[in-house]
């Protein structure tokens, strides 16, 4: 963190905190601050994706943002200073940072070294699948997606073990999300394979029919999804229409100029 003209002074100091922190959603959470001097003010800040870092609370004051969910607990014989997040959400997702109050006249804001928290949806019940896609005419990039498994640590593997961090995607169809995994090869014939909790999900890369013209194919293999499937039917339908109404005018076109 920087300060900014006509703010307190921002310093980085090296406090005992968690590097990172992994949880569902729903749960309670715990970050702790182990602090070594003694300084008459303790907070809580902050930081989202974009590097914007904002004020959470101390023990005196809360934004009223978060006043529903976050509260703080100060032990003074341990020198810990907490902050406990109630029924986390996935816009919970940040780093946070113990901030202290040096006291001095120079007013110094003096920060640990952050704790990453990421919230991942609580998936209570995973359909895991897994999808193979190639580019038409692009024979060196084969891409693997794995989606809507569940919290468990999944290890993505190619032709040589990858481990992906999950991201999140987010189904406005569904109203709901899920989390996805993609891993990609220069390698056609690669085998891919997802192994969650001592399970591996393992398929071969098999080819796709030719002629198509979408910028990418999905080739049928894995687990089925009937919404894709009902896109495909809907899709060969409305060409199956639009070629008949091509030939229609065009008989039509031409018996005219006949006659």
């Amino acid at each position: 963190p920087s300060s900014s003209p006509g703010s307190t002074t921002c310093l980085l100091c090296d406090f005992d905190q968690v590097t990172s922190l992994l949880c569902a959603s729903g749960e309670p959470v715990t970050l702790n601050c182990s602090y070594d001097p003694s300084y008459p003010t303790l907070l809580w800040f902050r930081q989202d994706s974009k590097g914007i870092l904002k004020f959470v609370l101390s023990e005196s004051t809360v934004d009223p943002k978060y006043q529903d969910r976050f509260q703080v607990h100060h032990n003074l014989q341990k020198r810990v200073f907490s902050l406990m997040i109630s029924e986390v959400r996935i816009s919970d997702s940040a780093t946070y940072y113990c901030c202290v109050n040096s006291g001095s006249s120079q007013n110094k804001l003096i920060f640990g070294t952050g704790t990453r928290l990421l919230v991942r949806p609580n998936v209570t019940n995973p359909q895991p699948r897994m999808y193979h896609l190639k580019k038409p005419r692009v024979n060196d990039l084969s891409v693997c997606l794995f989606t809507d498994f569940g919290n468990e640590e999944v290890n993505m593997m190619g032709i040589n073990n990858i481990k992906r961090t999950p991201s999140m995607v987010a189904e406005k169809r569904l109203a709901s999300k899920s989390l996805g995994i993609v891993a990609w090869n220069n390698n056609l014939d690669w085998k891919c394979q997802a192994k969650i909790s001592n399970i591996t999900y393992s398929f071969h890369a098999l080819p796709c029919p030719a002629g198509s013209r979408l910028t990418w194919r999905l080739c049928p293999f894995g687990f089925a999804d009937p919404y894709l499937n009902s896109i495909n039917l809907a899709m060969i339908f409305l060409r199956v229409i639009f070629v008949k109404t091509v030939g229609f005018n065009l008989l039509m076109t031409l018996k005219l100029w006949s006659s």
